[in-house]
């Protein structure tokens, strides 16, 4: 196979083809509010949460 054939074959339709999957920025929003519809049962961190008590005990 030559480089043009290589190239016509497999980079050019890759470089045509959506990059997002396919999904609209609607269905995007969608699928991301879908994931997050549970979230709101989740605790809430503290409003001094750092990154010292995640790290804290690792010295």
């Amino acid at each position: 196979m030559t480089l043009d054939d290589y190239l016509r074959a497999f980079v050019v339709p890759a470089a045509a083809a959506p990059s997002n999957g396919g999904l609209s920025l609607a269905a995007f929003e969608r699928a991301l509010d879908e994931l997050s519809a549970d979230a709101l049962d989740l605790p809430v961190l503290p409003a001094d949460f750092s990154r010292a008590e995640i790290y804290g005990d690792h010295n």
